[in-house]
């Protein structure tokens, strides 16, 4: 957005952004330009290679910072240029001599702009226009350049979004084949008219197998436990000693812990239903009946509802 003083304010660049919390989820954002930038890494063929070299200009580029598409037909005339300006400006800046300007040339592509629909719903066909680099009045893809570019309302030259040039192909057979695809974008800043879009993807199928091979990794921390006496400050203070409870860590997202006296007498049942990230489970060293446990050797039995695997093992809380 503009101020009164010409300048704008944008996001802040350079660094990740992050949302407050919503719905249990936090978005981070980063990547975030001040100004439009071509994007050559996310720029590329989606069907097809060949070495073509796109090239944005200095200053038209950054109004026209969008998501084009170039399609490649089997057709000698799958577009023809609609203009007929010639005040065309270079990646440079400086302005094309008119000589160099050809005007209304058939092209066996075309290039559409992906960001915007029409009100019947097609995306905006891009003009183009071509270079001639050699001076022979003639258009030739190993030899001259291909300007893109929107058309205005008045049927004349918005401005040059991207050029397009195949010289460092070695011959015909290095060009495009038909319904091959390149896709050009940029980095561009958010505008008033952006909106994030996202969804949220279910965990997917459980994985058996890696599940049972997790659940061999089950673990009580610390292992031995040292009790204190609940009735000394440190217990009370959190930042002078350890918390009165154990950790279970690497269990299944729900199962269930089972804790045992090396009788066999159940101490306590702990039901876990964590998310699918979380594999940790605390227990306070309280029995069923809300009392403190006492010193001893003491068994954990773990069983994941998901799949009925099993994990048992011992642990020791001393005094």
């Amino acid at each position: 957005y503009h101020d009164t003083l010409g300048g704008f304010w944008s996001l802040k660049t350079g660094s990740e952004i992050s949302t407050d919390i919503f719905d249990g989820m936090l978005l981070r954002i980063d990547g975030m330009v001040e100004e439009p930038q071509f994007d050559s890494e996310k720029s590329g063929w989606l069907v097809g290679n060949s070495p073509i070299s796109i090239i944005p200009t200095s200053e038209e580029s950054r109004y026209l910072p969008w998501d084009y598409d170039i399609i490649f037909t089997g057709r000698d005339s799958a577009y023809v240029g609609r203009v007929n300006s010639r005040s065309i400006h270079d990646e440079t800046g400086r302005r094309i001599p008119r000589t160099q300007i050809l005007n209304h040339q058939a092209f066996s592509f075309y290039v559409v702009n992906k960001s915007f629909k029409d009100s019947l719903g097609h995306y905006e066909m891009m003009d183009l226009m071509a270079q001639d680099m050699n001076g022979d009045g003639q258009f030739e893809m190993l030899k001259d350049r291909v300007l893109v570019g929107p058309v205005n309302e008045k049927n004349g030259w918005a401005g040059t979004a991207f050029i397009i040039d195949f010289r460092s192909a070695l011959d015909s057979t290095e060009l495009p084949k038909p319904n091959d695809v390149y896709h050009v974008t940029f980095k561009r800043p958010f505008i008033e008219s952006d909106s994030l879009e996202f969804t949220v993807q279910p965990t997917g199928k459980l994985n058996a197998a890696d599940l049972k091979s997790t659940m061999q990794k089950i673990k009580v921390v610390p292992n031995p436990y040292v009790a204190t006496n609940a009735m000394e400050p440190a217990v009370s203070n959190y930042f002078l000693n350890q918390r009165r409870r154990l950790l279970f860590t690497h269990l299944p997202a729900q199962c269930t812990i089972k804790i045992f006296t090396m009788s066999g007498v159940l101490v306590r049942e702990i039901d876990v239903n964590n998310p699918a990230d979380d594999g940790i489970a605390y227990w306070n060293l309280r029995s069923r009946e809300g009392l403190e446990v006492a010193a001893g050797m003491y068994i954990f039995y773990v069983k994941a509802k998901s799949t009925g695997d099993e994990k048992m093992g011992k642990f020791a809380i001393i005094k």
